[in-house]
């Protein structure tokens, strides 16, 4: 039944709303005499009893009186008035017309006093006028019963007795039934659509009336019938009972404050918020709240002033969940003299953090706009966040204003205080990748790579740009230790920079490579565009180690050896031929007798002139036999030795010995050394 009424609630492209009405009356019993819609059997009994006479007989002044109660299955409103049929001959009779008003139409009057002028008693003729539904202007909605303006004390006291307690039923001293006839209607047109929609009274209780096992929150009764009233329900087992016969002296502030909003036509900025901040699971009891830290938030107080109220009434997270969501996550409305600098920071460092819900209250993206929107304050906060004592809230908002940094925000916040880059690196590694950060770092630097190498979720892109200004920012005396800790992806992009940079290697970088002497290589191998001046510098690298390196293919060296010698490097070249005899006494492929024939007789020629060089001969010193001690500092026999023994280990054609070796005096020389181990046999005939 819900949908009965949906389609129907407001008509579309118009101003007008839509309602449903019904009819009780006498007619052999009390009943349903007409509707505009089909009414269910439970709500059709519940709307019944409720029509009929509120007592057993009627009270000068009361002959009419007003009744309002939810109809939840309907998702709609019964507001009814009840007029005694003094014309019909039963004693007792009553008319009643009850508005059915969808839910969807009630949040959209401002004001509920317009809903009276749509009761129509039945004046004796046909009842078909109320098989119809209601049509109320909507711009009437927003109209105003100036005749309650009188009574402002009355609604003051009203305010205090029927909101401070929440459980209680409150009992009202009336003369008449027209008494207090807007000052209720005052009062629930300012309640908030949930608050509205539950909301039970009733102007002419002629005894205790009860809805769904419980009394009517607000009952006018007759003066005389006011204790006898009060005994009824407290005999009940309902408890106590809040009496309205006399206005007290002095009010609480918040009365004050509702009692204004209550009086305006449509109300004022106070209903705005309490329509924002309450939801449907707030209760009668959090008005007193609402309007208590409304009161703060128009004074503009402190935000940890605002922020010590809210917990104060709503200590859990998931009490006042609305509220603190419209106050503190989307603070524009009702905090626009609050910096966010300001709110973010006392959210961090209340004690009472358990009463938020920082997921709820997207503090997070509060902090990131902060950032991105006034950079100066992001900055700002961050450092006094740093310094602060933070709750746990607070750790996740500086961890969120730290994420959001850029480079240019973390080198503003850097002076002074270089102490904290570690920490914000930690918090977002991609601040490390600015070259003018490790540079500011100066001291700890050791302590920023230390914060990156403690995240496990740095991308291979920031890595590779962390690197970068690691080496661009002359801290390479860090890269040794980001080689161990990220492994080929830093010595990949330690060698591209260096390719970048013309080739160069420091000292630092050379004896930190020089522990991958395979992830080397592997580079090397790679379709990488290659310099001679990176290849000659590697050649530094990996030439110490070529037992280990053997397995690769030799041809680039070889080439880089040709390339230093058109371009007249000798000291370099000399290197690269060492390192390739090396290579070639390793048997490394394609083919090791090409790297004989280039290198050989130039690696002789210098241990024969004693122009060898310690670290070149350092390359060979492994691959070369020992002499005698007497003999062991003629590097050129040793080399010779060499050789030869290479040759007969991996069965190189002996012919190969004359064709490779161009000097045939040191062929003559190499065949003499063959003599000496016993080698000869081997290179009969050559």
């Amino acid at each position: 039944m819900v949908n009965a009424l949906t389609p129907i609630a407001v008509h579309a492209g118009t101003e007008e709303l839509v309602l449903h009405q019904a009819l009780h009356g006498y007619s052999e019993g009390h009943r349903l005499i007409e509707s505009s819609i089909p009414i269910p059997d439970d709500l059709k009994r519940l709307m019944q009893r409720m029509s009929d006479l509120s007592g057993t007989s009627v009270v000068s002044g009361f002959q009419d009186y007003l009744t309002g109660y939810p109809l939840q299955s309907l998702a709609a409103y019964a507001l009814a008035k009840t007029w005694y049929a003094a014309e019909m001959s039963r004693p007792g009779c009553v008319w009643t017309h009850t508005l059915i008003i969808p839910e969807t139409v009630m949040t959209q009057i401002d004001s509920l006093s317009v809903l009276k002028a749509l009761f129509r008693r039945p004046n004796g003729q046909s009842s078909e006028v109320y098989s119809m539904p209601v049509v109320l202007e909507h711009k009437s909605a927003s109209s105003h019963d100036e005749s309650f303006t009188d009574q402002h004390m009355k609604l003051q006291a009203f305010m205090a007795a029927h909101y401070e307690k929440e459980s209680r039923p409150l009992i009202i001293s009336a003369a008449d039934s027209h008494e207090y006839l807007g000052l209720v209607f005052a009062a629930w047109s300012q309640k908030w659509p949930a608050l509205r929609m539950s909301f039970t009274f009733c102007t002419g209780s002629l005894s205790g009336r009860t809805f769904e096992k419980r009394p009517l929150d607000v009952q006018c009764v007759p003066i005389a019938a006011t204790r006898q009233v009060s005994r009824e329900i407290g005999g009940a087992g309902f408890g106590e009972v809040t009496l309205l016969d006399s206005i007290p002296a002095d009010f609480p502030r918040w009365t004050v404050l509702a009692t204004e909003d209550a009086l305006q036509k449509a109300g004022g900025p106070l209903r705005r918020f309490l329509w924002s901040v309450a939801d449907k699971n707030s209760s009668r009891g959090e008005f007193e709240s609402f309007v208590s830290i409304y009161d703060s938030l128009e004074q503009q107080l402190p935000f940890s002033t605002t922020i010590e109220l809210v917990t104060s009434h709503f200590p859990r997270p998931t009490d006042g969940r609305q509220l603190k969501i419209a106050v503190i996550g989307d603070r524009k409305e009702f905090l626009p003299h609050a910096a966010p600098k300001q709110i973010l920071f006392a959210l961090a460092t209340t004690e009472h953090h358990e009463s938020f819900n920082a997921s709820e209250l997207a503090l997070k993206d509060q902090a990131c706009r902060l950032v991105n929107d006034h950079p100066t304050d992001g900055v700002l906060l961050v450092g006094e966040l740093l310094r602060a004592s933070l709750n746990p809230i607070g750790e996740e908002i500086l961890k969120s204003l730290i994420l959001a940094m850029s480079s240019e925000d973390a080198l503003a916040f850097a002076p002074g205080q270089q102490q904290f880059l570690p920490t914000l690196v930690r918090g977002n590694p991609k601040l490390a990748t600015s070259a003018q950060l490790w540079r500011l770092a100066g001291d700890h630097r050791r302590e920023l790579f230390e914060s990156i190498a403690a995240q496990p979720d740095v991308t291979p892109e920031d890595l590779c740009r962390i690197i970068d200004a690691m080496l661009d920012s002359d801290s390479d005396g860090l890269i040794r230790r980001a080689f161990t800790q990220w492994g080929r992806i830093a010595i990949f992009e330690a060698l591209d920079w260096s390719e970048a940079h013309g080739g160069s290697f420091t000292e630092n970088l050379r004896a930190a490579l020089s522990f991958h002497v395979s992830d080397v290589t592997n580079w090397i191998g790679t379709k990488r565009e290659k310099s001679t001046n990176i290849l000659a510098a590697l050649a530094y690298v990996v030439a110490p180690y070529a037992s280990r390196v053997a397995e690769d293919d030799a041809k680039v060296w070889l080439n880089t050896l040709h390339a230093l010698c058109e371009n007249h490097r000798k000291d370099d070249a000399d290197y690269v031929a060492a390192f390739l005899f090396a290579l070639a006494l390793c048997n490394a492929p394609p083919a090791p007798l090409d790297l004989v024939s280039e290198s050989f007789e130039r690696v002789h020629w210098l241990a024969e002139k004693q122009q060898l060089r310690d670290a070149t001969w350092s390359v060979l010193e492994p691959f070369v036999p020992e002499l005698s001690w007497g003999k062991n500092w003629d590097r050129c026999e040793r080399m010779r030795r060499a050789l030869v023994a290479a040759f007969m280990r991996y069965a190189w054609p002996p012919r190969q010995l004359r064709e490779r070796i161009k000097d045939q005096d040191l062929v003559t020389q190499l065949l003499k050394s063959a003599r000496k181990v016993g080698a000869e046999h081997y290179f009969h005939g050559v």
